[in-house]
């Protein structure tokens, strides 16, 4: 198993495409995306969670159609949210799972995209991993959309 690491997607996933037409994906192989893969940016505020748009279900089917166009068979994306989109426990629809000995946020449409806890440890082929993303957005003041909690939480921090 090889683990590919890539990140700052914004919603343009033809990178990806192209880096996947120049190596050797097998199936269980993951790539992990750190921060801000654009696929809970575009939800919509309700009273306790954030919802899924047309525009961000789209996207996530987008990611996956050309996934699938590009290997034969859809990936396991292992997803650190960053500061520029919603953490996947805010936004309805996502049930944890165990994946690799740590808890894993999926809508189960898009069963491949799995979602890290933040704070969660993972045991990926005998390595250990701690996942906290998010960040301070310094242009906040001037983003059209902002969410509140972009960084890690008092808990999560200790």
């Amino acid at each position: 198993m090889t683990v590919y690491v890539m990140g700052d997607m914004h919603g343009d996933f033809d990178p990806i495409f192209t880096v996947l037409s120049y190596i050797e994906f097998k199936k269980d192989d993951i790539l992990c995306l750190l921060g801000d893969s654009g696929l809970n940016y575009d939800v919509h505020p309700k009273e306790k969670a954030y919802i899924d748009t047309n525009k961000s279900l789209y996207i996530k089917h987008s990611l996956n159609d050309g996934l699938y166009r590009c290997l034969g068979f859809l990936p396991t994306l292992f997803i650190v949210h960053g500061n520029h989109e919603a953490r996947a426990n805010t936004v309805a629809g996502y049930e944890k799972k165990m994946w690799n000995k740590g808890i894993v946020y999926v809508q189960m449409e898009y069963a491949n995209l799995l979602f890290a806890k933040d704070g969660e440890i993972y045991t990926i082929d005998d390595h250990t991993f701690l996942v906290c993303g998010g960040a301070y957005s310094v242009d906040k003041e001037q983003r059209i959309r902002w969410f509140h909690d972009e960084q890690p939480d008092s808990q999560i921090q200790q």
